[in-house]
């Protein structure tokens, strides 16, 4: 816990709460946070007088935050609301519904959390088993897949054992910061816990701070621009994302990598702010860095994630982000069901293929899609895709339909 109080002092913590307080403040100040933070104290049948008395704050303030009259510009405060409220913080942000948190996976997370928050704290007793690079691929490969809570059990054990090893030995300094990177920040991200995910990634710093490479440092500004992905981050990850992109030699397939997986977040970053030509520029660098890459790969064959199968999810994302709802639906459509594509790009290629349906106003073909589609998606991702609409609203439409959720 002593680690934890140190990182809030960190330039680390800086930079992550930068964006994911003053910035969310902005973006999030006005009606639509309003009226997420009045939509869920209805569900929770509290009035404002209630809901202001419990999370400490004045009902005048609680009331004009509804109304969009005040911006609600502290992370404490929006954690306090939150917790009354009995949701995770990230669904009260601009964007999509945060996805709800598997209970399995919500019931390991404290001890994620107790192995994060202790770090690199001497333990006494017994030296945990060693940790080899096998273990990490598989608990990286569980995360990509979509099985966090099998992840979750793993990753206690394997970041103390790998902090262990890592006092004495610099490859498993450099395993636990791919663990951290790779498996800790996605799953904590979608488990709505932005500010362990910060942690993590300073505790990723930690792992490689003596190491001179210059790979390693854009790595950790790609994972830190990811975890601050669509809640208002983007304008303070521009400039260092930009900076670690150009600062790469571009002569290994890590490199160029790398190079791809930055350009890609600007991409993203650009059309959420609106500026198209400048997101498909980003996205073509992007793509001509991974097919350089793919040649180079040692073992033959793109890295996963910048397979052109994966790309072209990723275009038809990239055009959903900047409102070209009919040319994303469009392009979704040849691609459902491929086989060259895995399981999470498929996954992945309904979510957004339902949004931009409901984007277009098309809510009750979204929710037909939902059922009829391949592969099927879960309730818990047709809520997430259907986020522009309360949870409730989805049901009714169903209902309608006569389908079951």
């Amino acid at each position: 816990m002593v680690a934890a109080v140190s990182w809030l002092s960190s330039p680390s913590f800086s930079l992550f709460r930068s964006a994911s307080t003053k910035t969310r403040g902005l973006l999030g100040c006005g009606v639509d946070l309003g009226r997420r933070i009045r939509w869920h104290r209805l569900r929770r049948g509290l009035s404002v007088r209630a809901l202001a008395g419990l999370a400490g704050l004045s009902p005048g303030f609680v009331s004009m935050v509804e109304t969009g009259e005040r911006a609600l510009d502290r992370w404490t405060h929006l954690a306090a609301i939150a917790r009354v409220l009995e949701i995770p913080a990230a669904d009260l942000l601009p964007g999509p519904q945060a996805p709800e948190v598997d209970p399995g996976l919500r019931a390991v997370l404290p001890f994620l959390r107790a192995a994060i928050e202790d770090g690199a704290a001497p333990r006494p007793g017994t030296p945990p088993p060693p940790v080899a690079a096998s273990r990490v691929a598989v608990i990286v490969g569980l995360v990509d897949a979509g099985a966090h809570q099998r992840a979750a059990v793993l990753l206690p054990a394997a970041l103390t054992g790998l902090h262990h090893q890592a006092r004495r030995d610099r490859l498993s300094r450099r395993l636990l910061a791919h663990l951290y990177c790779t498996a800790c920040v996605p799953l904590l991200v979608a488990a709505g816990c932005p500010d362990l995910a910060g942690l993590a990634l300073h505790r990723a710093e930690q792992a490689v701070a003596e190491f001179d490479d210059p790979v390693h440092a854009a790595e950790l500004v790609f994972w830190r621009a990811w975890a601050l992905r669509g809640c208002g981050g983007e304008p303070v990850m521009l400039a260092p994302t930009t900076a670690a992109a150009e600062g790469l030699r571009l002569r290994t397939s890590r490199e160029l990598l790398t190079y791809a997986r930055l350009h890609k977040r600007l991409a993203y970053a650009h059309a959420h702010l609106g500026a198209e030509a400048a997101a498909i520029a980003h996205f073509q660098e992007a793509q001509q860095a991974a097919g350089r890459c793919a040649d180079r790969a040692a073992l033959g064959g793109p890295p996963r994630g910048m397979d052109a199968g994966a790309l072209a999810v990723d275009q038809v994302k990239l055009r959903y982000e900047m409102g070209r709802y009919d040319e994303a639906i469009a392009a979704a459509a040849p691609l459902l069901g491929q086989v060259r594509l895995l399981p999470p790009w498929q996954h992945t290629l309904q979510v957004v293929l339902l949004a931009a349906l409901v984007a277009q106003g098309q809510a009750p073909r979204a929710v037909r899609h939902l059922l009829r589609g391949a592969p099927p998606v879960s309730t818990a991702k047709a809520v997430e895709a259907l986020g522009a609409l309360p949870p409730g609203t989805v049901h009714e439409l169903a209902l309608r339909l006569g389908v079951q959720l």
